[in-house]
């Protein structure tokens, strides 16, 4: 299956990526983008440069991957609207797939170890997904209570260059047995693929108009009006 994937929650990626049938990855082809303040002007050019290198045009695709989140809200926007725009003119399955599943499916798919899969959010907070209790806002020191109570080897996974991982493991004592694995842009491209070519062949796709991100932080926008509302309020 060739599949378009993307992923806009942090770093830009967008890949072109033919799953076989025996779930190798039989073509790659990437394109990340260093910074997303440009994301709205440059995704169409980064999505055509993958599918280019991979020799296809959107006619070849069988279907599109785009990771929800949780992450920026505007790149989430984006992403999200483009992946929908285009399904919807190409008449494209489109699947929606929680990027910390990205993160994680290598290796707890292979191993079903204890997971926490982070990355940055507000000032002294992070996103974090354990498959215990699903995607939350949490602060760094209560994501440390947390992995510190596990009684078991806690695999702790951040993107590539982002710190999220490293201060939690900073604020945990040195005979605590929690391993960070980073994850890097070519890997959550690829397992995006992979997740979604699993749903595909199970019968499944997502309505490109109910399809939503996973917004669990407010935009900017959103936090002034709470903040006027609340001085209005005393």
């Amino acid at each position: 299956m060739k599949i378009l994937s993307l992923d806009t929650s942090a770093t830009p990626v967008f890949a072109a990526v033919e799953v076989g049938k025996d779930n190798q990855i039989q073509n790659f082809h990437i394109r990340v983008l260093e910074q997303s303040r440009g994301l709205s002007r440059d995704i169409i050019s980064a999505i055509s440069g993958a599918l280019e290198e991979a020799g296809w045009s959107l006619d070849d695709l069988d279907a599109i991957a785009v990771g929800l989140g949780p992450g920026s809200w505007t790149g989430l926007r984006v992403g999200l609207s483009t992946a929908k725009t285009l399904a919807q003119t190409r008449n494209l399955p489109l699947l929606g797939i929680p990027t910390f599943d990205a993160f994680a499916s290598d290796v707890f798919l292979a191993n079903h170890r204890l997971q926490y899969a982070v990355a940055p959010c507000r000032a002294g907070e992070i996103y974090a997904k354990s498959w215990q209790a699903g995607e939350r806002i949490l602060t760094l020191q209560n994501a440390a209570d947390e992995i510190q109570s596990a009684a078991q080897t806690v695999y702790v996974m951040g993107l590539e260059g982002q710190n999220a991982a490293r201060q939690i493991t900073d604020l945990l004592p040195d005979d605590n047995k929690t391993q960070v694995i980073e994850i890097t842009p070519q890997d959550i491209a690829k397992n995006l693929a992979l997740l979604a070519v699993e749903r595909l062949r199970n019968g499944e796709r997502d309505d490109p108009l109910s399809l939503n991100p996973l917004y669990l932080a407010p935009s900017s926008a959103e936090r002034v009006r709470a903040e006027k509302l609340a001085r209005e309020n005393q």
